[in-house]
């Protein structure tokens, strides 16, 4: 699970392209600055096709306009692609596929979905994940995935378990085992200290997790399949605290 960045409503980044030497400078002709403007609405062609993005064109500059779905569409196909800029940013993406036929059936699934358009406070889009229904999950589908706000995602982003022997929310600093998590105050993790043990601070850990994860549940604007997986979590962790047991995924 990845933190989202993404704004809500159109957002308008601008290219000034390099100018080109070789075969490809089109006889000394420089290309045309670029604009690319994000998170349009979506819209369809006249044969009822849903449409990705559109280019405009004028004498100075060419504007390039996408569609939230498909600017979500062309992220995900990064995500599931091996060698991309995705994949090497983040390692949990590795192996990641696709479950849906193609774009439009994506675009179509999208329109139903609760939290597709919704936005935060922050003004972040709530973001598409495809592991809080079926943790551990590497398919992008319609059954497996759902949209999220940001500070729920959050809740499941930990660091990478392949660079410690400690168990997840736990480090060690200053002699004494520490943890850390997700608090519910804008998101942002913080860290309590002073454990003698490991399972100490593990215990403690869960604790607090649980406690954040069911405050997150009462959000009025989730949908019943996020919040059904939500308490589910909870529920799980709860029973590996009672039971002594550790919490290996999130």
């Amino acid at each position: 699970t990845q933190k989202s960045t993404e704004k809500h409503g159109p957002k308008t980044r601008f290219y000034k392209e390099r100018p080109l030497v070789g075969p490809f400078s089109l006889g000394g002709i420089l290309p045309k600055p670029r604009i690319a403007v994000h998170n349009m609405p979506d819209r369809r062609k006249a044969s009822g096709e849903w449409v990705r993005s559109w280019t405009i064109t004028s004498e100075q500059l060419r504007i390039q306009y996408h569609t939230r779905s498909g600017r979500l569409w062309t992220s995900m196909v990064d995500r599931c692609t091996a060698g991309t800029r995705a994949q090497e940013k983040a390692k949990s993406y590795k192996g990641c596929t696709l479950g849906f036929s193609g774009y439009q059936e994506f675009a179509e699934w999208c329109q139903s979905q609760p939290g597709y358009l919704e936005a935060e406070h922050n003004g972040n889009y709530w973001c598409i994940d495809k592991d809080i229904l079926f943790p551990g999950n590497k398919v992008y589908s319609a059954e497996t995935c759902l949209f999220v706000p940001s500070r729920v995602n959050n809740l499941f982003v930990y660091g990478d378990k392949s660079k410690t022997t400690y168990p997840v929310g736990v480090s060690l600093r200053g002699g004494c085992a520490t943890f850390s998590m997700t608090c519910r105050k804008d998101g942002e993790a913080y860290i309590r200290a002073g454990f003698r043990t490991v399972e100490d601070a593990h215990r403690a850990w869960q604790v607090s997790k649980i406690s954040d994860i069911r405050k997150e549940s009462t959000n009025p604007r989730l949908g019943d399949r996020l919040r059904s997986a939500l308490l589910r979590r909870a529920d799980i962790i709860q029973y590996e605290h009672d039971h002594g047991l550790p919490t290996i995924n999130l």
